[in-house]
C-alpha cells in the first residue's frame, strides 16, 4: 500500500477510471481496495468505504484462478486489516489472518506473511485472545520475522509485547528473544519521537493506555488516551477501542472528581459506540452495554444501572470476550460496593477473577486478590 494518501487517492482513482473503461484485470481489485482504505482516512466513511473495498474482493471472486494468488493474498490481507476487521466477529478475522500467514509463508510471500503476523498478534492484544497464547505467538513470530529482516513488523511486535508481559507478570518471553526486544517502552517511545515516527509513537501511548487502565492507573491512563489523540485514519478499530477505555473513564471522573465535562465526554462515547452496537451486534454490543451502566450508575438511575451491568457480563460471556466479562463483573462488584452490599460486591470482584485468569491477565488477578484481602472500608470505592 502507497503511504502517500494523495498519492494513493490520485493512484487508485486511475486504476478505478481504466478498469470501468477497459475491463476488469488483476490490478482493478487493489485500486478499489486501496481507494476504500484512503477514502476512510479522507472521509471517515466507513459504510462507503467498506462498499468499496467489497467490490475489490468481489472482482477477485470473479477474476478466480486467473488471478495471481500473492497479489490476491496481498489485497485480501489488507481489506481485512482496515475494513473487515470491524465488520466480522474479531475472533474470526484471528483466524483468517492465521491462516493467511501460514499459507503466505508455505508460498514464500513474506511480506504479505508478515504484515498477517503483526497484525494478528496486534489485534490479539487489543480483543481479548489468550495472553499466554499471545507470549507464544509472540516468540514464533519475533524469531521468524527477525530472520527475514522484517524490521518494521517486529517493532509492532516488541510494542504489543512489553503490553502483554505487563499483564502476564513475567519477562519470560522477552528473555527467549534478543535483549534488543527488551528495550522498555519509554525507551522505544524516546526512539520514536526522536526520529518523529508518529504512528510509531501513537502506538506505544495506546498500549501504555491499556497498561494503566488494567491496572486502574487511570490518572495516567487518561493522559496517555489524550496523547494519543483519536487521530484519523484507516487505524479505525485502534480509534474505537481508544473511545471507549475514555468513556469508562470519563464516568469513573465523574464520580471521583465531579464535574459535567466528564458526564459530556463520556456520553460521546455511548452515542459513537451505540452507532457501531446498531450495526455490527457481535464485537460492540457489551461494549455499548458497559458504557450505559457506567452512564446510568454516574447519573443515579440505579435501577437501569443494574440491568445494564448484568446485560454486559452476559453479552461479554456469550461473545467470548473474556477480558471484557471480567471487567464488567468487576465494574458491577464495584457498583454494588458503593451501595454498601459489601456481601454481592465482593463475590462479584472475585468472579471476574475467574474471566481475567482465562483471559491470562495473572498481574491484574493478584491485584483484585490483593484488593480483597485488604481493609475494603479504607478507601473509597468510585
Amino acid at each position: 500500500m502507497l503511504s502517500s494518501l494523495p498519492h494513493t487517492i490520485l493512484i487508485s482513482c486511475r486504476m478505478i477510471s481504466i478498469t470501468m473503461r477497459y475491463g476488469v484485470c488483476d490490478s482493478s481489485a487493489f485500486g478499489f481496495v486501496a481507494f476504500a482504505i484512503a477514502s476512510l482516512s479522507l472521509m471517515e466513511d466507513f459504510e462507503f468505504s467498506y462498499r468499496m473495498g467489497r467490490l475489490g474482493i468481489k472482482l477477485l471472486e470473479q477474476i478466480g484462478t486467473k488471478s495471481n494468488s500473492t497479489f490476491a493474498a496481498r489485497v485480501t490481507t489488507f481489506f481485512t486489516m482496515f475494513l473487515n476487521v470491524l465488520v466480522d466477529p474479531f475472533q474470526a478475522t484471528l483466524d483468517v489472518l492465521d491462516n493467511t500467514y501460514m499459507n503466505c509463508m508455505r508460498k514464500g510471500d513474506v511480506d504479505t506473511a508478515a504484515q498477517c503476523a503483526s497484525f494478528h498478534f496486534h489485534l490479539g492484544a487489543m480483543t481479548g485472545m489468550n495472553l499466554c497464547l499471545l507470549g507464544s505467538k509472540y516468540v514464533q513470530y519475533y524469531i521468524i520475522l527477525s530472520r527475514k529482516k522484517q524490521q518494521n513488523h517486529v517493532m509492532i511486535l516488541n510494542i504489543v509485547n512489553s503490553f502483554v508481559s505487563s499483564l502476564l507478570g513475567s519477562d519470560e518471553i522477552v528473555n527467549r528473544c534478543t535483549t534488543g526486544a527488551a528495550m522498555s517502552q519509554d525507551q522505544r517511545l524516546r526512539l520514536a519521537l526522536s526520529k518523529k515516527k508518529v504512528v510509531v509513537a501513537r502506538m506505544i501511548y495506546f498500549y501504555q493506555m491499556q497498561e494503566c487502565f488494567w491496572k486502574r492507573d487511570f490518572d495516567n491512563a487518561y493522559v496517555y488516551a489524550e496523547r494519543h489523540s483519536c487521530q484519523k485514519g484507516p487505524a479505525l478499530l485502534k480509534r474505537l477501542l481508544l473511545i471507549f477505555y475514555k468513556g469508562l473513564m470519563d464516568f469513573y471522573f465523574a464520580r471521583s472528581k465531579g464535574g459535567q465535562k466528564w458526564i459530556d465526554e463520556g456520553l460521546k462515547a455511548v452515542k459513537e459506540i451505540r452507532g457501531w452496537y446498531d450495526r455490527y451486534n457481535w464485537n460492540y454490543e457489551n461494549k455499548y452495554f458497559i458504557l450505559m451502566a457506567e452512564y446510568c450508575n454516574t447519573l443515579g438511575d440505579l435501577t437501569k444501572a443494574i440491568g445494564f451491568y448484568e446485560k454486559a457480563i452476559e453479552s461479554a460471556r456469550n461473545h467470548r470476550f473474556p477480558h471484557e466479562e471480567g471487567l464488567s463483573l468487576e465494574l458491577t462488584g464495584y457498583f454494588h460496593l458503593r451501595l454498601g452490599d459489601t456481601s454481592k460486591g465482593l463475590s462479584l470482584i472475585r468472579e471476574s477473577c475467574i474471566p481475567y485468569k482465562a483471559w491470562g491477565a495473572t498481574v491484574k488477578v493478584e491485584k483484585l486478590e490483593k484488593f480483597l484481602s485488604s481493609d475494603i472500608t479504607a478507601c473509597p470505592i468510585y
